[in-house]
């Protein structure tokens, strides 16, 4: 072949390398700005995220301090109305018969108004507890799941599920419960404001959690084991009454001689209610306030009919 066809030859490879070679380094040029453009866009981005989530929990926090604040107020005013009307009730057995008849049309309009009053804690403690409910939180109950009753300190085991509610073991009661009034628990359940058996020469049976009686929970039994107590201290008269007479009427069926109700001193409103049901109850032979060394004016100590 011809010299001079070979050296164009050669001349148009060198050209062509030499694009080649410009090509590629504009290529890599290129691909080193978009690399550093990705890393700004991820540091961004971090940041970005982190901001998010400060802000979501700062803004969690402030929620969570708002709902305590309504919560407290809300628990106030209930105890506050509930006293005002046992006040009340207790100034009319001294009225005389001419003003008994205004006083009590007075007390009924006043009556209406707390009713209105305690529906509207009601209707917000609901929204604050649906808010608060499992499901909200993405939290799923199963069986056998530790689970806290909300707006109350009752821990225990999920037993069974069915129809929107689970059947929750607590010590020695089994309690219904919707769903949305459940949360899981971090702890299993422990022994606090429970009912205990303390009767001589039998063995401490396992807690019970103070039942709820509102809110679509029920109670049962969960075994023939009966506590020889019941602890509704820190209740309210309409929250304590139902789960007092359903325990005494348990203990009464079990056999028990006598039991002690643990009702708190406080300003003696829940001690006298309580008092009040045992004169009502059929089987009750005689009450008492407990003693020294059995709680004073703190609880009292029922006696049943044999």
């Amino acid at each position: 072949m011809p010299r001079e066809v070979l050296d164009a030859a050669r001349e148009s490879l060198a050209g062509e390398d030499a694009a080649l070679e410009d090509l590629i380094g504009e290529l890599q040029e290129k691909q080193g700005t978009l690399e550093r453009a990705f890393e700004d866009l991820a540091r961004e981005k971090t940041a970005v995220a982190e901001l998010r989530e400060r802000f979501e929990r700062k803004d969690a926090e402030l929620d969570a301090q708002k709902e305590n604040i309504l919560e407290r107020a809300d628990r106030s005013a209930a105890k506050v109305l509930s006293e005002a009307q046992e006040e009340a009730r207790e100034l009319l057995k001294g009225l005389t018969p001419e003003l008994l008849a205004a006083a009590q049309k007075a007390l009924q309009e006043r009556q209406d108004a707390v009713r209105r009053t305690k529906e509207a804690i009601a209707a917000r403690t609901e929204r604050r507890t649906e808010r608060h409910s499992a499901p909200a939180r993405g939290e799923t109950v199963q069986v056998g799941s530790v689970v806290r009753l909300l707006e109350s300190k009752v821990r225990g085991v999920v037993e069974s599920l069915e129809g929107g509610k689970a059947l929750v073991v607590a010590g020695g009661m089994r309690i219904e419960v919707p769903l949305k009034r459940l949360q899981l628990a971090t702890e299993a359940p422990e022994e606090k404001d429970v009912f205990e058996d303390r009767s001589p020469g039998r063995r401490k049976t396992d807690p019970v959690q103070s039942p709820l009686s509102r809110g679509g929970i029920s109670v049962s039994a969960a075994s023939a084991a009966v506590p020889s107590s019941i602890m509704v201290r820190g209740m309210t008269v309409d929250e304590a009454l139902p789960v007092v007479e359903r325990y005494l009427d348990q203990a009464f069926r079990h056999g028990y001689p006598s039991v002690v109700v643990i009702h708190g001193q406080g300003e003696g409103i829940l001690r006298r209610e309580v008092q009040a049901l045992c004169k009502r109850l059929p089987y009750v032979l005689e009450f008492r306030l407990g003693g020294p060394g059995e709680g004073g004016l703190g609880v009292t100590v029922v006696t049943f009919r044999k």
